[in-house]
């Protein structure tokens, strides 16, 4: 059973490794994944407003990639939820 997936990849000026993805258990946010030292550290998004779907597989965030602004710790993430004709995009900024 799918319990979500990554789909972004980025690294901070300070050689921190950030994923992007959605984890299941969390439909209505971002998962962003953290890595220092070995150590993952797991985070979410505010919660993203989901477009009502006929299709239950599509009632949550669909989508994500993340990346980071040269020279800065500032980072970037686009996100979507629901599909189709109904689907709504997002951009983040985490500092």
């Amino acid at each position: 059973m799918e319990q979500g997936h990554l789909s972004g990849l980025t690294g901070d000026a300070s050689g921190t490794v950030w994923a992007s993805g959605v984890d299941l258990a969390h439909p209505e946010q971002v998962l962003f994944l953290r890595c220092t030292v070995g150590e993952w550290a797991v985070s979410y998004s505010s919660s993203l407003p989901i477009p009502d779907q006929s299709e239950d597989a599509w009632n949550r965030v669909t989508r994500t990639s993340i990346t980071r602004v040269p020279g800065a710790n500032t980072l970037w993430a686009v996100a979507s939820t629901g599909a189709d004709a109904r689907e709504k995009g997002f951009i983040l900024r985490r500092n």
